[in-house]
């Protein structure tokens, strides 16, 4: 409840000495009217009541009544979220008559019942300050009551206050956060456990079934277990993990006006529910390049739930990703981001290129002859929006001449105000008005607060690279690299082709910036796409089968039991 005062107050930061002076008068206050009571009413009167007891019983009763207030209070404190409303309330309802209304009522009945109304003439002062008291316990009464639920009612949720002015996580969500913890770790060893015990040996057999099987179970613990931002987890255990602890839902639109839009048959291919009008999968091209926005660290996790809707068995296993090529010997996270080919590089395009163009070779080729789906996922602003990435975006824009050359064209306006500035290198070679988002949603607040966003806004947009993009003829470039006999391929990309698609490429993120822009004033995308195509998709296991999937049926754990067991 002193918060509550403390935000009313015109000068918060000198709540301490309006504490102090409380404190002081009510200390006083109660010290003279102990004393009074004393000399009036005499030694006989004991408070607490407690005290009137024998001794022994009085000590029996302190020791059980301290510690259950106490911690009656502590819990009421933490696992009620409004008991500082629930104070206010009762404070109105019942305080204020006790402290005002009453004491005009006893004033007014002790006249009338001794003296007649005579005596309410002979004292109209008296009568007016005892009705004025009674008046102003009724308003306190009314008002407190009205003020205190009114605030109750329209608290804001969670999700919409920043971390750091949230109220301290309930006890209930602690332990819920410490399952989390032992699951998430516990499905990260078992595919892992998987991966080494039963996958490794089949890729050292000399044989090509054994390759084709090899990969093909690593493509199944990719869509048991995942690599995502240093910590890796899976898909099955992303969604399971969503489900059980934080429960939201993909909100899809798609873009039915601007580039890459689709029509209103394209959407209505796309869309399969099943009989009770549920979205089971997006029926879309399973070999694609997925570009978004990055506003936290949690848009991979989400990015990589989305992929599990599409096409008939998602694609979640088919897709790659690019990380720090530090990260590739952190243990068990490391090693399961190389059994699941993703790309390592030391962000720098002069040691990444060959690297980058080799990879993405042979896993295109192979997607490609065994017709299987392939996705390539790419934030190309490279890291988060936030005040720190700010004036680096800034200074990108000013380095590669985006206010000479755009500015007219861009509203003058040069930088992004809800994205960075795109970095279209990578992409081209492989193809905030309430505060930044790492400010509301982090893999923490999210899973162990229990605090996740009410919807994850997804709005689609669908290119053919061999119409919709400026990306050139690959297939006629040549290479200038000798490294091109040991299978890279790695092309030149024509200086003019590349000015093309960085503009392409920073208009769209221009159209993306804006549209976000809307949605901060408006609350919905309905200003880029018609009302009627979002679709609300909960992030929830399609089939009960695969909680077994994100735990790899616990093979690992049954090996090592029968293991033990052959040993004695």
């Amino acid at each position: 409840m002193f918060f509550i005062l403390i935000s009313e107050m015109r000068k918060p930061e000198d709540a301490m000495k309006a504490a102090w002076c409380l404190q002081g008068f009510s200390t006083m206050f109660y010290v003279l009217f102990a004393v009074t009571i004393y000399v009036y009413i005499g030694n006989t009167v004991a408070s607490p009541a407690l005290l009137s007891l024998p001794t022994k019983w009085a000590k029996a009763t302190w020791g059980i009544a301290l510690p259950n207030f106490l911690i009656l209070a502590f819990v009421l404190a933490i696992a009620v979220p409004i008991f500082s409303y629930l104070i206010g309330i009762s404070a109105a309802l019942f305080a204020s008559w006790y402290t005002y209304g009453l004491a005009g009522f006893f004033w007014i009945h002790d006249t009338v019942h001794f003296e007649g109304r005579a005596g309410i003439y002979r004292r109209p002062a008296m009568f007016i300050l005892s009705v004025l008291t009674i008046i102003s316990g009724a308003f306190i009464c009314i008002a407190g009551t009205y003020v205190s639920i009114k605030g109750m009612s329209s608290q804001p949720e969670l999700y919409a206050i920043p971390i750091s002015a949230r109220p301290p996580t309930p006890w209930k969500q602690t332990f819920k956060s410490i399952a989390f913890v032992i699951l998430w770790f516990f499905a990260s060893i078992m595919i892992n456990g998987t991966q080494f015990v039963f996958l490794l040996p089949i890729r050292l057999l000399p044989f090509r079934s054994a390759r084709s099987l090899y990969y093909e179970g690593i493509r199944w613990t990719k869509g048991c277990l995942g690599c995502l931002l240093s910590a890796w987890i899976g898909v099955f255990v992303a969604v399971l993990m969503c489900q059980w602890f934080a429960p939201t839902k993909l909100r899809v639109t798609f873009e039915t006006q601007g580039p890459g839009k689709f029509s209103k048959e394209d959407i209505k291919r796309a869309v399969v529910k099943n009989a009770q009008g549920e979205v089971v999968y997006l029926n879309l091209p399973t070999k694609f390049v997925l570009t978004a926005n990055h506003q936290m660290y949690a848009d991979w996790w989400y990015a990589w739930c989305l992929l599990y809707f599409i096409g008939p068995n998602g694609v979640h296993r088919h897709m790659f990703i690019t990380l720090k090529k530090s990260l590739q010997w952190v243990p068990i996270a490391g090693w399961g981001m190389q059994f699941f080919n993703f790309i390592f590089l030391a962000r720098s395009w002069a040691a990444d290129r060959l690297q980058l163009a080799s990879k993405l070779a042979s896993l295109g080729k192979e997607a490609r002859k065994e017709d299987r789906p392939f996705c390539f996922l790419l934030y190309p602003e490279g890291t988060l929006v936030s005040k720190d990435t700010r004036p680096v975006s800034k200074k990108f824009a000013n380095k590669i001449g985006v206010p000479r050359k755009v500015v007219i064209q861009y509203l003058k306006q040069p930088d992004m105000k809800n994205t960075l500035l795109p970095r279209s290198t990578g992409l081209h070679y492989s193809i905030p008005p309430m505060g930044y988002g790492q400010n509301y949603y982090t893999l923490r607040s999210i899973f162990f607060n229990g605090v996740a966003p009410p919807a994850i806004h997804m709005h689609l947009r669908l290119f053919d690279v061999r119409e919709g993009i400026p990306i050139g003829d690959l297939s006629s470039s040549v290479s200038s690299s000798g490294e091109a006999a040991k299978g890279a391929v790695e092309v030149d990309i024509p200086a003019e082709e590349k000015e093309k698609f960085d503009v392409w490429l920073r208009d769209l993120w221009r159209e993306k910036d804006e549209a976000i822009t809307k949605y901060y004033e408006n609350g919905t995308l309905d200003t880029i796409t018609d009302g009627s195509t979002a679709l609300d998709i909960p992030l929830k296991l399609r089939r009960k089968r695969e909680i077994l999937d994100a735990f790899c049926f616990f093979f690992p754990a049954g090996f090592a039991y029968l293991l033990r067991r052959a040993r004695h």
